[in-house]
């Protein structure tokens, strides 16, 4: 569990550094207007340059919890799969999970593929009532 949250954090969309160079990139355009086309930095300038920022702070901020949240329920998905796999896997007993409708084979622990059974198979037995 915790190899796919560090994986999670480590390799997803990061907020101060995307926010930082926002900043740098509305700061350099007001620069650049005032260098290349020798217009002075006014209060109209630093205005929209401000509103720019604040439009991609809010614009970060939304996009950042968005995918936070996606990843997170990804994970917290995940980590389950993993771990009930993990614990059918273990069991002495053979474990065959079949699709209901189609009678396809969804899952096999160690136990049951000795008895040579393909995932995605049809697979269909019968079983006597007694």
């Amino acid at each position: 569990m915790m190899e796919n949250l560090l994986n999670f954090y480590l390799h997803f969309f990061n907020f101060w550094p995307n926010l930082v160079c926002t900043i740098l990139a509305q700061v350099s355009i007001v620069v650049a207007n005032s260098l290349l086309y020798l217009e002075p930095v006014t209060g109209i300038m630093i205005v929209l340059a401000l509103g720019g920022i604040a439009w991609s702070f809010f614009n970060f901020l939304v996009t950042y919890l968005i995918i936070t949240q996606i990843g997170l329920n990804y994970v917290q998905s995940e980590t389950v799969n993993i771990g009930n796999e993990q614990l059918l896997n273990n069991l002495k007993e053979g474990i065959i999970i079949l699709d209901k409708d189609t009678g396809f084979v969804r899952f096999l622990n160690n136990a049951a593929k000795v008895f040579k059974i393909e995932l995605g198979k049809n697979f269909s037995m019968q079983l006597d009532d007694d």
